[in-house]
């Protein structure tokens, strides 16, 4: 026995492909200092959306505005203080060329403060 599956089939509109294309792409020129943080097991976003957008600004001479922080980790968005506040603390740096005096005393234990002490002088947060 033989089934005949009909699919229908669509096409996009070009007007609408052209409005993506000209107001909903990001170019990777960046005017001001951007910090993102991207969980590696992000299901929803994939992290090599990440990969992408570095190469993007890179591309257009923007790389010394960027810093992406790798979070290795599963699920979206799921950061743990120590990690959101290093790149509150490297935004807060690289917009008003100040650090955060004891930004790592808002946590609420030692282990956090000092994985807030690493990672901020690892990403250069803290000189």
């Amino acid at each position: 026995m033989e089934y005949l599956i009909k699919v229908a089939h669509f096409q996009a509109d070009q007007g609408a492909l052209n409005e993506i294309t000209l107001h909903y792409q990001t170019t990777g020129r960046l005017t001001s200092p951007l910090v993102t943080l991207h969980t590696t097991g992000d299901p929803v976003v994939p992290y090599w959306h990440e990969t992408l957008y570095r190469m993007k600004v890179w591309g257009t001479g923007s790389a010394v505005r960027y810093s992406g922080i790798p979070i290795l980790r599963y699920g979206h968005c799921n950061f743990k203080a120590a990690k959101v506040l290093t790149g509150f603390a490297l935004m807060a740096l690289k917009a008003t060329g100040q650090e955060l005096i004891n930004a790592q005393s808002v946590l609420p234990d030692a282990g956090s403060q000092n994985d807030f002490a690493r990672l901020a002088k690892e990403h250069g947060a803290l000189r």
